[in-house]
């Protein structure tokens, strides 16, 4: 079954990234679209009563909008359905399912067992997809950057979680999760700046939308400084501007590198949780067998939409190597969009026909059986 196109879907909170490819096949760049829809509150309204993906950010301050997924797990089914069915639209590049044509999607590592029997009871009865498989996004990621073995630290949108894979295989009771991620970040940003006037938004508008110019002015000039303190002590050159929805600007100045400080301090953001650092301490030295610390520590992975900040990798091979049981561990250079990049890797290496579900087996097992499925 070589010849057989598989659609990939990696589901995130802020975007979901989709492709089509066949075993043999070079990788292909993922289609990026907003995970977000929006309709129309008043009465008079422009011909299209539905707005989908950037559309609907575009024309946001005039619409309801949807988020169907929170923290990586989908909260709204109706509306995650709605999604689906648009994504589906030949327009959007995304094979509707066929008979042959194989479905891949990602998983959190925390999803609740009843939200994976949703999601493939779903799958195989509403857009009856004729094979499913499911893999987690830390597999996922480690997949991208070429390796089966490792410990990955992913920056989610809203959650961040450190987890141990061995063989390709994710060991559950090594992850670590963190209730902080890039948007944290990005607001971070804003309140670093002393912006504080989100009245030129809707009032009432979700933070994810209040944040979308700090979202784009953290992925465009934020990095991580390997001394945060002597960064401070000599100030910021940075010329970086924030630039609002009414046009004017804002300098950024030394929120450029103070504000990704939380990923290593979430305190300075009001959480109460270890850093990434210490995240990936605890996985490695506390959860992981002491036999298998080894096969993981040459590969420390950073995953998730944050992975590309600018001098993160180096800053956190630093913090590693001061912590004990951590100093051999080797922080990969990051790839971009890793775990849509294990997506990939994950259908040249599978056996299409052995490791995905098949509709028969789950009209017999039930969802149940399906989600084991597991690459």
């Amino acid at each position: 079954m070589t010849d057989t196109p598989v659609t990939m879907i990696d589901f995130g909170s802020s975007s979901i990234k989709y492709g089509t490819m066949v075993k043999e096949q070079d990788p292909p760049d993922p289609h990026v679209f907003p995970t977000t829809f929006g309709e129309y509150k008043e009465c008079e309204r422009p011909v299209y009563e539905i707005l989908y993906g950037q559309q609907a950010l575009d024309d946001s301050r005039y619409l309801k909008l949807h988020w169907p997924i929170q923290d990586g797990v989908v909260t709204h089914w109706d509306d995650w359905e709605k999604l689906l069915w648009h994504l589906w639209n030949k327009k959007n590049s995304l094979l509707p399912p066929s008979e042959e044509a194989p479905l891949l999607v990602s998983e959190p590592p925390h999803q609740p067992k009843a939200k994976r029997d949703k999601l493939v009871c779903e799958l195989f009865e509403t857009f009856e997809v004729p094979m499913l498989g499911l893999a987690s996004t830390p597999q996922l990621s480690l997949f991208g950057s070429g390796k089966q073995n490792g410990v990955v630290m992913d920056i989610g949108h809203t959650m961040s979680h450190s987890s141990a894979v061995v063989q390709g295989a994710l060991l559950p009771d090594t992850i670590n999760k963190m209730p902080l991620g890039g948007s944290h970040v990005s607001t971070k940003v804003a309140q670093l700046v002393e912006y504080e006037d989100f009245g030129l938004w809707r009032p009432g508008a979700e933070p994810r939308l209040r944040s979308l110019c700090f979202q784009r002015a953290k992925h465009q000039h934020c990095y991580v400084a390997l001394d945060p303190k002597s960064e401070a002590s000599f100030g910021s050159n940075s010329k970086a501007v924030v630039t609002l929805p009414d046009n004017s600007t804002l300098e950024l100045q030394d929120a450029t590198f103070q504000a990704p400080e939380i990923l290593f301090d979430p305190k300075q953001h009001a959480v109460e949780f270890p850093g990434i650092d210490w995240m990936i301490h605890n996985t490695i030295t506390y959860k992981t067998p002491p036999l298998l610390r080894e096969h993981i520590l040459a590969n420390v992975v950073i995953g998730g939409g944050s992975n590309q900040l600018p001098g993160l990798p180096a800053r956190l091979q630093a913090e590693l190597h001061k912590l004990p049981g951590t100093e051999q561990s080797v922080v990969s250079p990051p790839v971009e969009n890793p775990a849509f990049k294990g997506l990939c890797a994950a259908v040249q290496w599978a056996d299409v026909a052995g490791q995905f579900w098949r509709k028969e087996d789950f009209d017999e097992w039930g969802p149940d059986m399906a989600a084991r499925a597991m690459l």
